[in-house]
């Protein structure tokens, strides 16, 4: 997100401003939290530290992404991995998707974004897509 937050400030040599997006420039330049008030931690939620978390890692990278299969297969999904490095490169490069996640775009199909607070327990019900933030994030 700092990395994103930077462009907003930053104009090449000529002046112009290299992200054109004027739906993004003018969320970054002017969203505050009394003009998107849906941003800001639920009154009733006291304020969390780190430690209230549970460690989740392990020291080990192959350990770790097992452990994230294991919470994919739990809720029914698969966790397909592509291994894309090139031996020329000799970086280590992955693709992985999980079928039936949502985009981080605006993609408002019926399924998870839907069901997945009422599991939860954060809902009672299912929100409708008029119910959703106003303003989803973009970047």
């Amino acid at each position: 997100m700092n990395q994103m937050l930077g462009i907003a400030v930053y104009a090449g040599k000529d002046g112009k401003q290299p992200l054109e997006d004027h739906e993004t420039l003018t969320w970054l330049r002017e969203a505050t939290l009394a003009s998107q008030p849906y941003l800001a931690p639920g009154p009733a939620q006291p304020p969390r530290r780190l430690t209230d978390y549970p460690q989740r890692h392990s020291g080990d990278f192959l350990q770790d992404i097992a452990y994230c299969r294991q919470i994919i297969e739990a809720r029914g999904m698969e966790m397909l991995v592509l291994d894309q490095t090139r031996a020329d490169v000799g970086m280590p490069v992955v693709k992985v998707v999980v079928p039936g996640l949502r985009h981080f775009w605006a993609r408002f199909a019926p399924g998870r974004l839907y069901d997945v607070p009422v599991r939860m327990g954060w809902l009672k019900e299912p929100l409708q897509e008029e119910d959703l933030n106003p303003i989803p994030m973009f970047f």
